[in-house]
Protein backbone atom coordinates (compact mmCIF):
# COMPACT_ATOMS: atom_id res chain seq x y z
CA UNK A 1 0.00 0.00 0.00
CA UNK A 2 3.01 2.28 0.24
CA UNK A 3 1.78 3.51 -3.76
CA UNK A 4 -1.19 3.84 -2.72
CA UNK A 5 -2.82 7.13 -4.13
CA UNK A 6 -2.83 10.22 -1.63
CA UNK A 7 -5.74 12.41 -1.72
CA UNK A 8 -4.96 15.90 -2.92
CA UNK A 9 -6.90 18.09 -0.94
CA UNK A 10 -8.86 20.68 -2.53
CA UNK A 11 -8.82 24.96 -1.67
CA UNK A 12 -12.44 24.74 -0.94
CA UNK A 13 -11.50 28.28 0.84
CA UNK A 14 -9.39 30.14 -2.08
CA UNK A 15 -12.26 28.88 -4.67
CA UNK A 16 -15.40 29.99 -1.98
CA UNK A 17 -13.56 33.28 -1.94
CA UNK A 18 -13.18 34.24 -5.60
CA UNK A 19 -16.62 33.11 -5.93
CA UNK A 20 -17.89 35.17 -3.83
CA UNK A 21 -15.84 38.62 -4.92
CA UNK A 22 -17.24 38.14 -8.91
CA UNK A 23 -20.90 37.48 -6.94
CA UNK A 24 -20.19 40.71 -4.92
CA UNK A 25 -18.93 43.00 -8.04
CA UNK A 26 -21.98 41.38 -10.79
CA UNK A 27 -24.74 42.44 -7.71
CA UNK A 28 -22.53 45.86 -8.08
CA UNK A 29 -22.88 46.65 -11.93
CA UNK A 30 -26.48 45.15 -11.76
CA UNK A 31 -27.17 48.03 -9.09
CA UNK A 32 -25.51 50.49 -11.69
CA UNK A 33 -27.22 49.00 -14.65
CA UNK A 34 -30.97 49.28 -12.72
CA UNK A 35 -30.99 52.66 -10.99
CA UNK A 36 -28.31 54.97 -12.86
CA UNK A 37 -31.19 55.36 -16.01
CA UNK A 38 -33.86 55.94 -13.51
CA UNK A 39 -31.82 58.77 -11.97
CA UNK A 40 -30.80 60.61 -15.09
CA UNK A 41 -34.37 60.41 -16.45
CA UNK A 42 -35.66 61.65 -13.41
CA UNK A 43 -32.66 64.57 -14.03
CA UNK A 44 -34.01 64.91 -17.71
CA UNK A 45 -37.50 65.46 -16.52
CA UNK A 46 -36.60 68.20 -13.60
CA UNK A 47 -34.65 69.94 -16.62
CA UNK A 48 -37.34 69.90 -19.44
CA UNK A 49 -40.26 70.54 -15.82
CA UNK A 50 -37.65 73.99 -15.32
CA UNK A 51 -37.65 74.45 -19.04
CA UNK A 52 -41.38 74.60 -19.70
CA UNK A 53 -41.86 76.96 -16.46
CA UNK A 54 -39.79 79.69 -17.94
CA UNK A 55 -41.39 79.28 -21.37
CA UNK A 56 -44.45 79.60 -19.69
CA UNK A 57 -43.93 82.40 -17.64
CA UNK A 58 -42.12 84.65 -21.04
CA UNK A 59 -45.79 83.31 -22.66
CA UNK A 60 -47.52 85.31 -20.02
CA UNK A 61 -45.30 87.91 -20.00
CA UNK A 62 -45.96 88.02 -23.68
CA UNK A 63 -49.69 88.30 -23.79
CA UNK A 64 -49.19 90.81 -20.86
CA UNK A 65 -47.33 93.18 -22.59
CA UNK A 66 -49.63 92.56 -25.75
CA UNK A 67 -52.51 93.61 -23.82
CA UNK A 68 -50.88 96.80 -22.33
CA UNK A 69 -49.69 97.82 -26.11
CA UNK A 70 -53.50 97.46 -27.11
CA UNK A 71 -52.69 94.70 -29.36
CA UNK A 72 -55.64 92.17 -30.15
CA UNK A 73 -53.77 88.69 -30.48
CA UNK A 74 -50.87 87.57 -28.50
CA UNK A 75 -47.45 87.57 -29.17
CA UNK A 76 -45.98 84.54 -31.31
CA UNK A 77 -43.92 82.25 -30.21
CA UNK A 78 -41.89 78.90 -31.07
CA UNK A 79 -44.59 76.92 -30.03
CA UNK A 80 -46.88 78.13 -32.19
CA UNK A 81 -48.19 78.38 -36.04
CA UNK A 82 -46.24 79.61 -38.80
CA UNK A 83 -47.33 82.98 -40.59
CA UNK A 84 -46.46 81.77 -43.80
CA UNK A 85 -47.89 77.76 -44.75
CA UNK A 86 -47.12 75.81 -47.87
CA UNK A 87 -49.56 73.97 -50.26
CA UNK A 88 -49.88 70.28 -49.28
CA UNK A 89 -48.67 67.91 -52.57
CA UNK A 90 -49.89 65.10 -50.73
CA UNK A 91 -53.69 65.60 -51.12
CA UNK A 92 -54.96 67.01 -54.55
CA UNK A 93 -57.02 69.82 -54.14
CA UNK A 94 -56.30 70.80 -51.08
CA UNK A 95 -54.46 73.66 -49.97
CA UNK A 96 -52.61 71.79 -45.74
CA UNK A 97 -50.82 73.28 -43.07
CA UNK A 98 -48.65 71.77 -40.55
CA UNK A 99 -47.90 72.99 -37.71
CA UNK A 100 -45.46 71.71 -34.71
CA UNK A 101 -45.98 68.24 -33.88
CA UNK A 102 -49.14 67.77 -36.38
CA UNK A 103 -51.96 70.09 -36.07
CA UNK A 104 -53.01 71.35 -39.03
CA UNK A 105 -55.61 72.30 -41.64
CA UNK A 106 -57.34 71.38 -45.24
CA UNK A 107 -59.19 73.99 -47.07
CA UNK A 108 -60.99 72.76 -50.13
CA UNK A 109 -60.98 75.59 -52.94
CA UNK A 110 -63.40 73.58 -55.18
CA UNK A 111 -65.78 74.17 -51.96
CA UNK A 112 -66.31 77.85 -53.25
CA UNK A 113 -67.62 77.10 -56.57
CA UNK A 114 -70.68 78.65 -55.77
CA UNK A 115 -69.65 81.55 -53.60
CA UNK A 116 -69.55 84.76 -54.81
CA UNK A 117 -69.02 87.33 -51.77
CA UNK A 118 -69.37 84.88 -49.52
CA UNK A 119 -70.19 86.70 -46.36
CA UNK A 120 -73.83 88.40 -48.30
CA UNK A 121 -75.63 86.06 -46.24
CA UNK A 122 -74.94 87.17 -42.90
CA UNK A 123 -74.90 90.85 -43.24
CA UNK A 124 -71.78 91.45 -44.48
CA UNK A 125 -72.09 91.57 -47.92
CA UNK A 126 -68.33 93.18 -48.55
CA UNK A 127 -66.92 95.67 -50.98
CA UNK A 128 -68.32 97.25 -53.85
CA UNK A 129 -65.42 96.72 -56.40
CA UNK A 130 -64.91 97.12 -60.20
CA UNK A 131 -62.93 94.37 -60.96
CA UNK A 132 -64.26 91.64 -62.92
CA UNK A 133 -62.78 88.73 -60.48
CA UNK A 134 -61.59 89.11 -57.22
CA UNK A 135 -60.79 86.90 -54.21
CA UNK A 136 -59.29 87.72 -50.62
CA UNK A 137 -57.47 84.91 -48.87
CA UNK A 138 -56.09 85.08 -45.19
CA UNK A 139 -52.25 83.36 -45.93
CA UNK A 140 -52.13 81.09 -43.14
CA UNK A 141 -54.92 78.85 -43.92
CA UNK A 142 -56.03 80.03 -47.32
CA UNK A 143 -59.49 81.15 -45.85
CA UNK A 144 -61.45 82.93 -48.52
CA UNK A 145 -62.59 86.25 -46.84
CA UNK A 146 -64.32 87.75 -49.84
CA UNK A 147 -64.84 86.61 -53.43
CA UNK A 148 -66.48 87.98 -56.82
CA UNK A 149 -66.62 85.40 -59.89
CA UNK A 150 -63.65 83.67 -58.31
CA UNK A 151 -63.73 80.65 -60.60
CA UNK A 152 -64.60 83.01 -63.86
CA UNK A 153 -61.66 81.95 -66.83
CA UNK A 154 -59.97 84.90 -67.60
CA UNK A 155 -56.66 85.73 -69.43
CA UNK A 156 -54.27 86.95 -66.76
CA UNK A 157 -50.70 87.76 -67.95
CA UNK A 158 -49.74 87.98 -64.34
CA UNK A 159 -50.01 84.33 -63.42
CA UNK A 160 -47.57 83.35 -66.61
CA UNK A 161 -45.01 85.45 -64.36
CA UNK A 162 -45.70 84.04 -61.61
CA UNK A 163 -45.81 79.99 -62.29
CA UNK A 164 -42.42 81.02 -64.76
CA UNK A 165 -40.67 82.55 -61.61
CA UNK A 166 -41.65 79.22 -59.68
CA UNK A 167 -39.96 76.85 -62.48
CA UNK A 168 -37.43 79.12 -62.58
CA UNK A 169 -36.38 78.96 -58.57
CA UNK A 170 -37.60 75.11 -58.08
CA UNK A 171 -34.67 74.39 -61.38
CA UNK A 172 -32.20 76.77 -61.66
CA UNK A 173 -29.30 78.12 -59.68
CA UNK A 174 -29.61 81.40 -58.74
CA UNK A 175 -25.66 82.38 -58.95
CA UNK A 176 -26.00 80.75 -62.70
CA UNK A 177 -24.75 83.01 -65.53
CA UNK A 178 -27.56 83.36 -68.45
CA UNK A 179 -26.98 84.30 -71.73
CA UNK A 180 -29.72 86.38 -73.67
CA UNK A 181 -30.72 84.85 -77.21
CA UNK A 182 -31.22 86.88 -80.33
CA UNK A 183 -34.98 85.23 -79.99
CA UNK A 184 -35.53 86.24 -76.80
CA UNK A 185 -35.09 89.95 -77.32
CA UNK A 186 -37.38 90.05 -79.98
CA UNK A 187 -40.22 89.36 -78.21
CA UNK A 188 -43.44 90.80 -78.26
CA UNK A 189 -44.94 93.47 -75.62
CA UNK A 190 -43.54 94.68 -72.52
CA UNK A 191 -39.81 94.47 -72.40
CA UNK A 192 -36.72 95.92 -70.77
CA UNK A 193 -34.83 95.09 -73.02
CA UNK A 194 -32.38 93.18 -72.85
CA UNK A 195 -29.34 92.72 -75.60
CA UNK A 196 -28.17 89.75 -76.95
CA UNK A 197 -25.33 88.12 -76.27
CA UNK A 198 -25.28 89.92 -72.87
CA UNK A 199 -24.97 87.58 -69.43
CA UNK A 200 -27.38 88.37 -66.08
CA UNK A 201 -27.31 85.78 -63.15
CA UNK A 202 -30.34 84.20 -62.85
CA UNK A 203 -31.11 85.84 -59.64
CA UNK A 204 -31.33 89.46 -61.39
CA UNK A 205 -33.34 88.40 -64.52
CA UNK A 206 -35.80 86.52 -61.68
CA UNK A 207 -36.09 90.15 -59.73
CA UNK A 208 -36.41 91.60 -63.00
CA UNK A 209 -39.15 89.21 -64.30
CA UNK A 210 -41.19 89.95 -60.61
CA UNK A 211 -40.71 93.49 -60.38
CA UNK A 212 -41.25 94.96 -64.01
CA UNK A 213 -43.51 91.95 -65.82
CA UNK A 214 -40.94 92.51 -68.81
CA UNK A 215 -41.48 89.70 -71.57
CA UNK A 216 -38.26 89.06 -73.66
CA UNK A 217 -36.90 88.34 -69.36
CA UNK A 218 -39.37 85.94 -69.07
CA UNK A 219 -38.50 84.09 -72.52
CA UNK A 220 -35.13 84.22 -71.58
CA UNK A 221 -35.74 82.24 -68.47
CA UNK A 222 -37.96 79.96 -69.86
CA UNK A 223 -35.04 79.08 -72.79
CA UNK A 224 -32.18 79.13 -70.04
CA UNK A 225 -34.34 76.11 -67.94
CA UNK A 226 -36.54 74.08 -70.43
CA UNK A 227 -33.75 74.48 -73.52
CA UNK A 228 -37.21 76.15 -75.46
CA UNK A 229 -39.84 77.89 -74.85
CA UNK A 230 -42.17 74.93 -75.28
CA UNK A 231 -40.52 72.48 -73.09
CA UNK A 232 -40.99 75.48 -70.91
CA UNK A 233 -44.60 75.70 -71.02
CA UNK A 234 -44.96 71.91 -70.62
CA UNK A 235 -43.36 72.29 -67.39
CA UNK A 236 -45.38 75.03 -66.57
CA UNK A 237 -48.72 72.89 -67.08
CA UNK A 238 -47.44 70.15 -64.81
CA UNK A 239 -46.88 72.21 -62.43
CA UNK A 240 -50.66 73.87 -62.38
CA UNK A 241 -51.58 70.06 -62.51
CA UNK A 242 -49.67 68.98 -59.27
CA UNK A 243 -51.34 72.28 -57.49
CA UNK A 244 -55.00 71.02 -58.62
CA UNK A 245 -55.09 74.32 -60.74
CA UNK A 246 -58.01 72.81 -62.33
CA UNK A 247 -59.09 75.90 -64.52
CA UNK A 248 -55.19 76.94 -65.24
CA UNK A 249 -53.88 76.34 -68.89
CA UNK A 250 -50.63 77.68 -70.20
CA UNK A 251 -49.36 78.61 -73.70
CA UNK A 252 -46.64 80.72 -73.12
CA UNK A 253 -44.26 81.87 -70.58
CA UNK A 254 -45.10 85.67 -70.95
CA UNK A 255 -48.76 85.99 -70.39
CA UNK A 256 -49.28 87.31 -73.96
CA UNK A 257 -52.79 86.68 -75.43
CA UNK A 258 -53.80 83.51 -76.41
CA UNK A 259 -57.21 82.33 -76.61
CA UNK A 260 -56.46 79.15 -75.22
CA UNK A 261 -54.90 80.56 -72.64
CA UNK A 262 -56.87 81.01 -69.26
CA UNK A 263 -57.02 81.08 -65.26
CA UNK A 264 -59.05 82.04 -62.91
CA UNK A 265 -58.73 84.14 -59.10
CA UNK A 266 -59.05 80.95 -57.31
CA UNK A 267 -56.41 79.13 -59.01
CA UNK A 268 -53.79 82.49 -58.63
CA UNK A 269 -54.77 81.69 -54.72
CA UNK A 270 -53.88 78.29 -55.05
CA UNK A 271 -50.26 79.54 -56.96
CA UNK A 272 -49.78 82.32 -54.16
CA UNK A 273 -49.60 80.45 -51.21
CA UNK A 274 -47.49 77.89 -53.35
CA UNK A 275 -45.27 80.53 -53.97
CA UNK A 276 -45.20 82.24 -50.19
CA UNK A 277 -44.07 78.96 -49.21
CA UNK A 278 -40.72 79.54 -51.49
CA UNK A 279 -38.55 82.02 -49.33
CA UNK A 280 -36.79 83.64 -52.41
CA UNK A 281 -40.15 84.06 -54.14
CA UNK A 282 -41.14 85.58 -50.62
CA UNK A 283 -37.97 87.80 -50.52
CA UNK A 284 -38.50 89.18 -53.84
CA UNK A 285 -41.48 89.83 -53.86
CA UNK A 286 -41.52 91.80 -51.39
CA UNK A 287 -39.23 93.92 -52.66
CA UNK A 288 -39.73 97.76 -53.96
CA UNK A 289 -36.88 98.28 -56.25
CA UNK A 290 -33.57 96.73 -57.17
CA UNK A 291 -30.43 97.98 -59.14
CA UNK A 292 -29.84 96.73 -62.33
CA UNK A 293 -26.73 96.58 -64.13
CA UNK A 294 -25.91 96.86 -67.82
CA UNK A 295 -23.67 97.93 -70.79
CA UNK A 296 -25.91 101.20 -70.47
CA UNK A 297 -25.03 101.59 -66.92
CA UNK A 298 -26.86 101.55 -63.51
CA UNK A 299 -30.84 101.76 -63.45
CA UNK A 300 -33.72 101.13 -61.00
CA UNK A 301 -35.96 98.55 -61.58
CA UNK A 302 -39.33 99.18 -59.50
CA UNK A 303 -42.14 97.47 -58.42
CA UNK A 304 -45.02 97.97 -60.44
CA UNK A 305 -47.57 97.40 -57.84
CA UNK A 306 -47.61 100.93 -56.64
CA UNK A 307 -49.02 99.62 -53.57
CA UNK A 308 -46.18 99.74 -51.41
CA UNK A 309 -46.59 103.50 -51.22
CA UNK A 310 -49.65 103.65 -50.50
CA UNK A 311 -50.91 101.33 -48.11
CA UNK A 312 -49.67 100.18 -44.78
CA UNK A 313 -48.41 96.65 -44.32
CA UNK A 314 -47.79 95.89 -48.00
CA UNK A 315 -44.90 93.20 -47.54
CA UNK A 316 -45.62 91.39 -51.34
CA UNK A 317 -46.69 93.31 -54.54
CA UNK A 318 -46.86 92.55 -58.15
CA UNK A 319 -49.04 94.31 -61.17
CA UNK A 320 -49.76 93.30 -64.83
CA UNK A 321 -51.89 94.10 -67.17
CA UNK A 322 -52.64 92.39 -70.83
CA UNK A 323 -55.05 95.36 -72.05
CA UNK A 324 -54.06 98.83 -70.75
CA UNK A 325 -57.61 100.26 -69.43
CA UNK A 326 -58.06 96.37 -67.50
CA UNK A 327 -55.37 95.69 -65.03
CA UNK A 328 -54.73 93.10 -62.58
CA UNK A 329 -52.52 93.48 -58.57
CA UNK A 330 -51.98 90.90 -56.63
CA UNK A 331 -50.97 92.62 -52.71
CA UNK A 332 -50.15 91.15 -49.94
CA UNK A 333 -50.20 92.88 -46.45
CA UNK A 334 -49.32 92.09 -42.67
CA UNK A 335 -50.60 94.00 -39.41
CA UNK A 336 -50.05 92.13 -36.16
CA UNK A 337 -49.82 88.83 -37.01
CA UNK A 338 -52.20 88.42 -40.02
CA UNK A 339 -51.07 88.29 -43.69
CA UNK A 340 -53.84 88.80 -45.74
CA UNK A 341 -53.49 88.48 -49.92
CA UNK A 342 -55.72 90.51 -52.33
CA UNK A 343 -56.26 89.29 -55.72
CA UNK A 344 -57.99 91.83 -58.45
CA UNK A 345 -58.60 90.80 -61.66
CA UNK A 346 -59.33 93.12 -64.90
CA UNK A 347 -60.12 95.91 -62.79
CA UNK A 348 -60.58 99.41 -64.77
CA UNK A 349 -56.93 101.25 -64.45
CA UNK A 350 -58.62 104.00 -62.39
CA UNK A 351 -59.88 101.73 -59.87
CA UNK A 352 -57.73 98.49 -59.58
CA UNK A 353 -55.38 100.27 -56.44
CA UNK A 354 -58.85 101.11 -54.98
CA UNK A 355 -60.52 97.83 -55.08
CA UNK A 356 -57.15 96.51 -53.49
CA UNK A 357 -57.29 98.37 -50.66
CA UNK A 358 -61.16 97.94 -50.20
CA UNK A 359 -60.42 94.30 -49.99
CA UNK A 360 -57.71 95.15 -47.68
CA UNK A 361 -59.68 96.80 -45.14
CA UNK A 362 -62.47 94.49 -44.96
CA UNK A 363 -60.33 91.84 -44.36
CA UNK A 364 -58.27 93.85 -41.44
CA UNK A 365 -61.54 95.68 -40.07
CA UNK A 366 -64.14 92.61 -40.01
CA UNK A 367 -62.28 89.68 -39.10
CA UNK A 368 -60.03 88.93 -36.15
CA UNK A 369 -57.69 85.98 -35.84
CA UNK A 370 -58.00 83.90 -32.11
CA UNK A 371 -57.80 80.83 -30.51
CA UNK A 372 -59.56 77.96 -31.80
CA UNK A 373 -58.50 75.10 -29.98
CA UNK A 374 -56.40 76.20 -26.44
CA UNK A 375 -53.45 73.62 -25.83
CA UNK A 376 -53.30 71.37 -22.81
CA UNK A 377 -56.98 71.86 -22.59
CA UNK A 378 -59.14 68.62 -22.57
CA UNK A 379 -61.33 68.32 -26.00
CA UNK A 380 -62.60 64.98 -25.40
CA UNK A 381 -61.66 61.55 -23.44
CA UNK A 382 -61.32 58.07 -24.32
CA UNK A 383 -61.20 55.28 -22.16
CA UNK A 384 -57.67 53.09 -22.33
CA UNK A 385 -57.72 49.79 -20.38
CA UNK A 386 -59.98 50.68 -17.33
CA UNK A 387 -59.25 54.05 -17.40
CA UNK A 388 -60.78 57.29 -18.86
CA UNK A 389 -58.24 59.30 -20.58
CA UNK A 390 -58.92 63.19 -21.64
CA UNK A 391 -57.55 63.67 -25.08
CA UNK A 392 -55.98 67.11 -25.52
CA UNK A 393 -54.02 69.22 -28.56
CA UNK A 394 -50.39 70.08 -27.91
CA UNK A 395 -50.75 73.65 -29.83
CA UNK A 396 -52.56 76.82 -29.93
CA UNK A 397 -54.89 76.11 -33.04
CA UNK A 398 -55.55 79.85 -34.39
CA UNK A 399 -58.22 80.53 -37.12
CA UNK A 400 -59.69 83.57 -38.92
CA UNK A 401 -63.35 84.89 -38.10
CA UNK A 402 -65.78 87.31 -38.98
CA UNK A 403 -66.04 89.76 -35.70
CA UNK A 404 -69.28 88.97 -33.64
CA UNK A 405 -69.45 85.12 -35.00
CA UNK A 406 -67.76 82.42 -33.24
CA UNK A 407 -67.78 81.06 -37.45
CA UNK A 408 -67.35 77.51 -36.13
CA UNK A 409 -70.27 74.92 -38.27
CA UNK A 410 -69.17 71.97 -36.46
CA UNK A 411 -66.79 69.64 -34.66
CA UNK A 412 -66.32 66.04 -35.37
CA UNK A 413 -64.30 63.57 -33.32
CA UNK A 414 -62.24 60.30 -34.56
CA UNK A 415 -60.69 58.14 -32.14
CA UNK A 416 -58.19 55.65 -32.94
CA UNK A 417 -59.77 51.77 -31.82
CA UNK A 418 -58.45 49.22 -29.71
CA UNK A 419 -55.74 51.77 -27.84
CA UNK A 420 -54.36 49.82 -25.24
CA UNK A 421 -51.23 50.26 -22.98
CA UNK A 422 -48.47 51.43 -23.06
CA UNK A 423 -50.21 55.01 -23.72
CA UNK A 424 -47.71 57.92 -24.16
CA UNK A 425 -48.28 61.49 -24.37
CA UNK A 426 -46.49 61.62 -27.67
CA UNK A 427 -48.79 59.19 -29.20
CA UNK A 428 -51.81 60.62 -31.69
CA UNK A 429 -54.75 58.97 -30.79
CA UNK A 430 -57.18 60.89 -32.65
CA UNK A 431 -58.42 63.65 -35.01
CA UNK A 432 -60.68 67.00 -34.13
CA UNK A 433 -61.87 68.15 -37.21
CA UNK A 434 -63.31 71.70 -36.73
CA UNK A 435 -65.62 72.93 -39.72
CA UNK A 436 -65.71 76.15 -40.66
CA UNK A 437 -69.03 78.30 -42.02
CA UNK A 438 -66.81 78.96 -44.99
CA UNK A 439 -66.38 75.06 -45.69
CA UNK A 440 -62.42 75.55 -44.04
CA UNK A 441 -61.31 71.91 -42.47
CA UNK A 442 -59.06 72.78 -39.50
CA UNK A 443 -57.90 69.18 -38.23
CA UNK A 444 -56.47 69.01 -34.93
CA UNK A 445 -54.51 66.05 -33.58
CA UNK A 446 -55.22 64.78 -30.31
CA UNK A 447 -52.92 63.65 -27.93
CA UNK A 448 -53.32 61.96 -24.44
CA UNK A 449 -53.18 64.09 -21.49
CA UNK A 450 -51.55 61.52 -19.24
CA UNK A 451 -48.97 58.01 -19.47
CA UNK A 452 -50.44 54.62 -18.63
CA UNK A 453 -47.70 52.71 -18.71
CA UNK A 454 -47.63 48.97 -17.04
CA UNK A 455 -45.08 47.90 -14.70
CA UNK A 456 -42.94 46.10 -16.23
CA UNK A 457 -41.12 42.55 -14.80
CA UNK A 458 -37.71 42.35 -12.95
CA UNK A 459 -36.46 40.06 -16.15
CA UNK A 460 -37.63 43.00 -18.80
CA UNK A 461 -36.33 45.84 -16.40
CA UNK A 462 -33.23 44.09 -16.45
CA UNK A 463 -32.87 43.53 -19.66
CA UNK A 464 -34.14 46.92 -20.71
CA UNK A 465 -31.38 48.12 -18.29
CA UNK A 466 -28.64 46.20 -19.93
CA UNK A 467 -29.55 47.22 -23.04
CA UNK A 468 -29.22 51.34 -22.19
CA UNK A 469 -26.05 50.45 -20.59
CA UNK A 470 -24.00 48.59 -23.17
CA UNK A 471 -20.51 49.18 -21.12
CA UNK A 472 -21.93 47.72 -18.24
CA UNK A 473 -23.50 44.63 -19.96
CA UNK A 474 -20.60 43.81 -21.85
CA UNK A 475 -18.55 44.15 -19.03
CA UNK A 476 -20.95 42.01 -17.00
CA UNK A 477 -20.84 39.24 -20.18
CA UNK A 478 -16.62 39.26 -19.95
CA UNK A 479 -17.34 38.75 -16.23
CA UNK A 480 -19.49 35.78 -16.69
CA UNK A 481 -16.82 34.55 -19.53
CA UNK A 482 -14.15 34.61 -17.65
CA UNK A 483 -16.35 32.78 -14.32
CA UNK A 484 -16.97 30.07 -16.92
CA UNK A 485 -13.25 29.51 -17.80
CA UNK A 486 -12.33 29.35 -14.34
CA UNK A 487 -15.18 26.41 -13.94
CA UNK A 488 -13.86 25.03 -17.20
CA UNK A 489 -10.21 25.05 -16.18
CA UNK A 490 -10.97 23.57 -12.74
CA UNK A 491 -13.14 20.99 -14.32
CA UNK A 492 -10.43 20.19 -16.47
CA UNK A 493 -8.34 20.14 -14.00
CA UNK A 494 -9.88 17.69 -12.14
CA UNK A 495 -10.92 15.19 -15.01
CA UNK A 496 -6.71 15.21 -15.28
CA UNK A 497 -6.19 14.47 -11.79
CA UNK A 498 -8.77 11.70 -11.80
CA UNK A 499 -7.06 10.29 -14.88
CA UNK A 500 -3.76 10.15 -13.10
CA UNK A 501 -5.52 8.37 -10.24
CA UNK A 502 -7.13 5.91 -12.30
CA UNK A 503 -3.33 5.34 -14.23
CA UNK A 504 -1.74 4.82 -10.91
CA UNK A 505 -4.46 2.55 -9.79
CA UNK A 506 -4.10 0.11 -12.74
CA UNK A 507 0.10 -0.01 -12.05
CA UNK A 508 -0.25 -1.21 -8.48
CA UNK A 509 -2.63 -3.78 -9.13
CA UNK A 510 0.23 -5.96 -10.81
CA UNK A 511 2.39 -5.50 -7.57
CA UNK A 512 0.06 -6.27 -5.29
CA UNK A 513 -0.92 -9.91 -7.25
CA UNK A 514 2.89 -10.66 -7.19
CA UNK A 515 3.15 -10.19 -2.99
Amino acid sequence: MSKALKKVPCNKAGYSKRKTIILILSAYILCISLFQPVYAKAEENRGLSQDMQARERLHVLADQQDRQAGRLFPAFSQDKESLHAPVSNDVPGLISFNGVDGPGTMYNMEDMDDIDSIFTNRGNPGPLIRADSAILIDCERGQVLYSKQADKRLHISTANKIMTAVIVIEKGNLEAKVTVSKEATQSEGSVLPLEAGEKYTLEDLLNALILTNTNDVANTLAEHIGGDIQQFVEIMNKKAEELNMKNTYFTNPTGLYDENQYTTANDIAVLLRYVLSLPVFNRIFSYRAVPWVDRRGTTLLTNSNRLFWEYEGVDGGKAGYNDIQLQTAITTATRGNRRLAAIVLDSPESSVLQDSIKLLDHGFNNFRRDILVPRNQPLTSMVVGNEEINLISTNDIYYTYPIGNTYIKSINFNLSKDVKPPLTKNMIVGMARYTLQDGTIIDVSLYPEKEIIPPESFYSTLLKRLKENRDIYVLLISLVCVEVLVILFKLLKGIARFARHLKNRRNSLPSKKSS
